[in-house]
């Protein structure tokens, strides 16, 4: 469990098989970074699963490109996860409670799960005008879970 996760310039972070939490964002920047990957830093995702926590509106993930997560958990109750960019799953997306989105209004990111998405009741995937391609293999959206479509 992590407040949040920065990997810089040359560093590198192997997830484990379970699950690693992020329960805040960086404080000590004026972008709110909870998990930030560099261009030249490594997310190894294994089989582990990262999950959001956070209850607030404004806290940003940014993935380097070519780096993908394995599993991911949104259940940040009223919060809203957003993305700088392109972000790559490579198994399963479950939305439990609060947002994951574009940060930027008619943002152009790409999402890609390369296996279940699932919105339960009181998750959201999408808005804010999202631009990119959204590319899913199921997509499941259980009764009071939203999916607001991309216009990409």
């Amino acid at each position: 469990s992590f407040g949040s996760l920065s990997i810089d310039s040359g560093g590198e972070y192997s997830a484990t098989s379970g699950i690693t939490t992020l329960t805040d964002k960086r404080s000590e920047t004026s972008v709110p970074y909870q998990l930030f990957v560099h261009s030249n830093g490594t997310f190894n995702a294994t089989t582990g699963t990262l999950k959001d926590t956070f209850d607030d509106t404004a806290h940003r993930w940014a993935i380097a490109s070519g780096d993908s997560l394995y599993d991911v958990i949104i259940d940040n109750g009223s919060g809203i996860t957003r993305l700088d960019g392109d972000l790559d799953i490579a198994n399963d997306l479950d939305v439990v409670e609060g947002t994951i989105r574009q940060h930027v209004t008619d943002g152009t990111g790409d999402l890609t799960v390369d296996g279940d998405t699932t919105i339960e009741d009181g998750g959201t995937l999408g808005g804010n005008g999202d631009a990119g391609d959204y590319t899913f293999v199921k997509l499941i959206i259980d009764s009071g879970g939203t999916y607001e479509a991309t216009s990409g």
